[in-house]
């Protein structure tokens, strides 16, 4: 019964493989902090904040939207506000 008990052998942390993980654990994460502080370092020096940072200016251009021939004749003016509303409407 004393062997049926024993508990199952688990990892030694003292185990070369187990401490050059932990080595890399810490070392990737010292790596990251870095690199964090940097991004923060950079961003005040361009003098934005960091919500600006993150956001993103569209990189596609604007789709080309259909003006049916009886709306093209009609005048620039028909045709701009059809832009604006269909650009709003995308956004």
């Amino acid at each position: 019964m004393a062997e049926q008990e024993r508990e199952a052998p688990k990892l030694k942390m003292e185990h070369g493989f187990m401490k050059s993980i932990i080595k890399n654990q810490v070392e990737r994460d010292d790596y990251d902090k870095e690199q964090k502080m940097l991004k923060v370092q950079n961003a005040i020096s361009r003098g934005c904040s960091p919500k600006e940072r993150t956001r993103r200016t569209p990189t596609r251009p604007a789709m080309a939207v259909y003006v049916p021939p009886h709306l093209r004749t009609q005048g620039t003016f028909k045709i701009a506000r059809l832009m604006e509303i269909t650009n709003l409407r995308c956004n």
